[in-house]
């Protein structure tokens, strides 16, 4: 029947990004995938997505509709490409990962360059966010993040556990002073995370649950541009310890006790199966030394 063809290659769509793309992952001509979407709105009395010059981009109903068909034309590429069958376009060499704008993006690039001198014809996009994501509206074939809106709905890894300590320069403390206790923090200055959002001090207060204290001066939604800004003493930043060399160039300020522990996570969607999903994984794995019972 028409109506599953139309919404395999509406699938394809959403995965590739554009109908362009999909339609040389598809090896058929853009006009008639852009027919077939065309038909398929039709048949579902509904606008699924809106084309741009930049790819497209789901009405609400798309993105309905992308999660209740993704598991299963996934499921049936996977079985495709297991097989060698040629009757349908197979997988994009492609790995389509979405993580946060902080730390943790940059703790899997050692995983992803692993993986790459042993893979190196696949693709991998990496898109960084500032905030919680609903992961099934996304195109994203993984998830390297503390936490999602749908997370029930998923299939979870722990990765690792990060620790958020404040930070700041010999050079800031030289001009302002080393704070002592989280009383100080009131007469100092900070940099914070969060740019977009009104009289919210980012970090300092997400990470350590501490309020007391002025606002930031400084406000960047860059982990590496807030780590740069410390460094030159700006500010006081909370931030994972775990941060590259930040023990160089920063000094951490009070101990264990006025920390913050966060969970990372692998996360995919639940029986989805992909092999290059599962190769990954055993790179971040080695990364980050995870036992797999």
């Amino acid at each position: 029947m028409k109506i599953f063809d139309d919404l395999y290659y509406f699938y394809k769509i959403v995965r590739a990004g554009s109908l362009r793309k999909a339609a040389i992952v598809l090896d058929i001509e853009q006009g008639s995938l852009s027919y077939a979407l065309t038909r398929l709105e039709g048949k579902m009395n509904s606008k699924l997505m809106i084309r741009k010059k930049t790819g497209i981009e789901l009405t609400l109903d798309g993105k309905r509709l992308y999660n209740k068909v993704v598991d299963q034309y996934a499921s049936l590429d996977q079985v495709v490409n297991d097989f060698g069958g040629t009757h349908l376009p197979q997988i994009q060499n492609e790995l389509k990962i979405i993580t946060t704008t902080g730390v943790v993006s940059l703790l899997i690039i050692p995983a992803i360059k692993n993986f790459l001198e042993d893979y190196p014809d696949v693709k991998i996009v990496v898109e960084t966010i500032d905030g919680e994501v609903t992961f099934n509206e996304t195109d994203a074939d993984i998830g390297i993040l503390p936490t999602v809106v749908d997370g029930n709905e998923l299939s979870k890894k722990h990765i690792c556990t990060v620790v958020s300590k404040m930070f700041c320069s010999q050079e800031y403390i030289n001009k302002y002073g080393k704070p002592t206790s989280l009383d100080d923090l009131k007469n100092h200055r900070f940099i914070s995370y969060y740019s977009s959002k009104t009289g919210y001090k980012g970090d300092v207060d997400w990470h350590l649950k501490y309020n007391n204290f002025s606002q930031s001066s400084l406000k960047i939604n860059s982990a590496v541009s807030q780590f740069y800004a410390a460094k030159h003493g700006l500010g006081i930043l909370a931030i994972p310890r775990e941060f590259p060399n930040i023990h160089d160039s920063l000094i951490e300020l009070f101990d264990d006790s006025i920390s913050q522990s966060v969970e990372v996570f692998f996360i995919t969607r639940r029986n989805y199966k992909n092999m290059l999903i599962d190769k990954f994984f055993q790179y971040v794995r080695n990364k980050f030394n995870i036992v797999v019972e």
